[in-house]
């Protein structure tokens, strides 16, 4: 787009801030939109309308266009979205949706970018650097977006006062939507080519920038000499070393020229690919004209050079003008060629299509040539959608589609176990990119479910790659929690680098377009009879409980609390639905020589219209068993848990026991029954406080060794009873040894003093001797089983 100084008067006939479109003459003064640019993101299509303002009584022969700029975004169920913004809140004066220029006075310009987003909120504005100016056309930066659009962009703008310095600078733009610098400006000579519209700017796969232009030269001096060729120039990200210029294609023979030239990342094949119009200098046959196809590495290799002529059948008239032709990469390979030509409508152009593959030429579905609008854009959408805008009418614009080669339709994904990647060429999986699956989310950001990479921890167990003739199959596992809502949507990204061409070393293009690999799951209503709360556990990894005990109580509560939001999203549930009581134990399953881990309480709550809390309970063990290709492993909190224990269900201690409890309680009852049917209680009790004193000893001694917390309470509440009942005991020994050593004594004493009586108390003692054993006597035979009292016969045989 034009862009013109802000607060500056144009010269062509429109007034004041009005920018100059097109040299065509306005035949009525009735409103109609049109469309000037189109651009696609993520498969939502961005369209840029501009219209024309009646305001403005003497054209003088040109189209001028309101003061705003005016945004329609299509969304891929049909909506669209539309905002305006007037030039106060712009803030220019001849607008330009990402960059514009400023000048404080006629000698002094300025290059600023506004970041704006898709509800039409300016989100920054930022100052680049200054401008050249050339009268006829103000702006002449170039914008270069990084291949990974994350990484932000590079800005090529000729050195102001000077003829062949070109000054390049990189820019990166945060999640906010401001723009910061990366680098410093770099000075590198001006392409030597004479023609702009041969200088190609090109982000490459490497994530760095090329200059591809071409280089003709004066055979006249030089008659032996090739006429010229094609140059690379190539910027590192985030660097300022240029290595070039480097011979990337040189004219085999006098007497060609170059009428066009693009260039671009290849989307089929590795690095780029540059695809040059060359046709005699002197034609005098169509058929001479021919295409010439350049495969190239940001090393400056070349891979592949193939011409291809334009068969008779295919009437593209060469021109020297290169904005007549138009070259565009299709997704899946080849390339659609057009070529604009004007009618006698101004709002009116004609539109010839080709398309072009390894294989030659052949014509589109539309008829040759088809209507299109005063300004000819159009895009191509990741699915390989074709769309261009038709002339406007008074109150409307039409954008026909049309379709090429795609994916095969969406897929059922409920009974997916494996993805499975075709590469037409050997191939390795790279450390420089990533395999990501997502899950729609209408309501927000998308949900990321899994990711793969050969820097995962034992990233074998989930991708394998062999290779099958000169082809290389890449296959990734899918875990159970991934496709786990009925009727969901997702898609498969591929970053670029994910694997590099086995030959090259190079990084291959991936699919960075959401609509481009898509899956849906069956729409199945989950079982909702038994749906109940479940109270489950997690373990810590031993850094992670390092960390947790390091944590004072409120820095624990925040713990807990981004824990369970991560966990939620990771399911995903609504984070109400996690639950936990704070509370923590060792486990005691560990070898003892094994670092400290603990176990936190993680319960998950039944919710109406959401999965089921045991089958989220099951989502969620998959998770953290895969912790390192989930989103867990990104989590602050979740990143600690232990990917050896999962999720694990806490049972209620009577489903678990309830068995043992019986079988012990009829043996009690049993044991209880027999012994009392035969008056052995006191030998029972005896028996029982004996067991208790032996498992009171094991449990001290050996399991709660296992709770290191419990362990010194435990064993003192073994010894202290057993201390406490030695001392009755020994008090009691050592009273009836005294009281037995005091009667001995008295009866000395009294026999020494009184025969007679002694010999009456001997007597007494005696009789009472035999009756104490009698007594002894019945007792045995009571142990014995044997009836009887102890004046019978056998008692007395005894």
């Amino acid at each position: 787009m034009v862009a013109l100084p802000n607060g500056a008067t144009t010269q062509n006939g429109c007034g004041t801030g009005y920018a100059d479109l097109s040299k065509v003459n306005q035949t009525n003064n009735t409103i109609r939109p049109l469309i000037y640019a189109m651009k696609s993101y993520d498969f939502m299509t961005f369209i840029q309308i501009i219209r024309v303002d009646n305001s403005v009584t003497n054209l003088n022969g040109y189209i001028c266009v309101d003061k705003y700029l005016s945004i329609r975004t299509i969304y891929p169920n049909g909506t669209i979205n539309a905002f305006d913004i007037s030039i106060d809140k712009l803030d220019i004066q001849p607008f330009n949706f990402l960059t514009y220029m400023t000048y404080t006075n006629k000698s002094t310009y300025e290059d600023w970018a506004m970041v704006v987003d898709l509800s039409g909120n300016i989100r920054s504005k930022t100052f680049l650097g200054r401008a050249y100016v050339d009268p006829w056309s103000p702006f002449q930066a170039n914008i270069i977006l990084n291949v990974n659009h994350g990484e932000g962009f590079l800005r090529v703008v000729p050195k102001t006062n000077t003829v062949n310095i070109t000054l390049l600078q990189q820019f990166i733009i945060s999640n906010d939507g401001t723009v910061h610098n990366i680098t410093e400006e770099v000075e590198i000579p001006s392409p030597p080519s004479k023609n702009p519209n041969l200088i190609q700017y090109i982000a490459t796969m490497d994530k760095g920038y090329a200059i591809i232009y071409a280089n003709i030269s004066d055979t006249t001096s030089s008659p032996g000499l090739s006429q010229g060729g094609i140059y690379g120039i190539f910027l590192n990200y985030g660097g300022i070393k240029i290595r070039g210029p480097m011979i990337l294609y040189r004219i085999p023979s006098q007497g060609l020229s170059f009428t066009a030239l693009y260039c671009d990342n290849t989307f089929v094949g590795v690095g780029q690919t540059c695809t040059l119009a060359v046709n005699p200098t002197t034609p005098n046959t169509l058929n001479t004209f021919y295409i010439t196809k350049i495969d190239f590495l940001t090393s400056g290799l070349i891979n592949n050079i193939q011409i291809l002529p334009v068969p008779d059948n295919i009437q593209m008239t060469p021109v020297l003008d290169y904005s007549q032709y138009k070259f565009k990469l299709l997704p899946y390979g080849g390339y659609f060629i057009s070529n604009i030509t004007s009618t006698t409508d101004p709002f009116k152009n004609n539109i010839d299509g080709y398309i072009l593959n390894d294989n030659g030429f052949y014509r589109w579905n539309l008829t040759n040539p088809s209507v299109t609008n005063f300004k000819g854009d159009f895009i191509i959408l990741p699915n390989n959608t074709l769309m261009f805008p038709q002339s406007e009418g008074l109150q409307s614009w039409n954008l026909p589609p049309l379709n090429y080669i795609k994916f095969r339709k969406i897929m059922d994904a409920s009974a997916t176990t494996k993805l499975t990647i075709k590469y037409y060429n050997k191939v390795d999986l790279s450390n420089d990119g990533l395999l990501l699956i997502y899950q729609l989310n209408d309501d927000g950001e998308d949900i990321l479910r899994q990711f793969y990479s050969a820097l995962n921890n034992n990233y074998d167990k989930y991708i394998s790659q062999f290779d099958e003739g000169n082809e290389t199959i890449v296959s990734v596992t899918i875990i159970n929690s991934t496709f786990n809502k009925p009727g969901g949507s997702y898609y498969v990204l591929i970053e670029d680098g994910f694997v590099k061409r086995r030959t090259f070393d190079t990084p291959i293009f991936g699919i960075q377009r959401k609509s481009v690999w898509t899956f849906t799951t069956n729409p199945t209503q989950e079982n909702s009879d038994g749906n109940k709360d479940v109270e489950g556990k997690v373990r810590l990894t031993p850094e992670g409980t390092t960390h947790f005990l390091n944590l004072d109580i409120i820095k624990r509560e925040e713990f807990y609390m981004h824990l369970a939001d991560q966990l939620a999203n990771a399911i995903p549930i609504n984070p109400k639905r996690i639950t936990t009581s704070g509370k923590y134990e060792t486990d005691a399953t560990l070898p003892k020589d094994s670092p400290k881990q603990i176990i936190l309480s993680i319960d998950i709550k039944r919710y109406e219209g959401e999965r089921l809390a045991v089958l989220a309970a099951q989502d969620l063990d998959s998770l953290i068993t895969n912790k390192y290709i989930t989103i867990l492993a990104w989590g602050d909190a979740s990143n600690f848990l232990d990917s050896d224990y999962g999720y694990q269900l806490i049972p209620r201690w009577i489903d678990v026991n309830w068995i043992k409890l019986l079988v012990t309680a009829v043996f009690e009852i049993l044991l209880f029954l027999s012994f009392a049917a035969k008056k052995y209680s006191v030998i029972f009790e005896c028996v029982y406080a004996i067991a208790d004193f032996i498992t009171g000893i094991i449990f001290a001694t050996v399991d709660s060794q296992k709770y290191h917390e419990i362990y010194i309470i435990s064993v003192f509440f073994v010894i202290l009873p057993f201390i406490v009942n030695l001392g009755f005991a020994l008090k009691i020994t050592i009273g009836v040894l005294v009281r037995e050593l005091t009667l001995k004594k008295s009866d000395e004493d009294i026999k020494g003093s009184n025969p007679g009586e002694s010999n009456t108390e001997e007597s007494n003692r005696e009789e009472s001797n035999k009756k104490e054993s009698t007594r002894s006597s019945s007792i045995i035979a009571m142990i014995e089983g044997i009836e009887g009292t102890p004046d019978t016969k056998d008692t007395k045989e005894l």
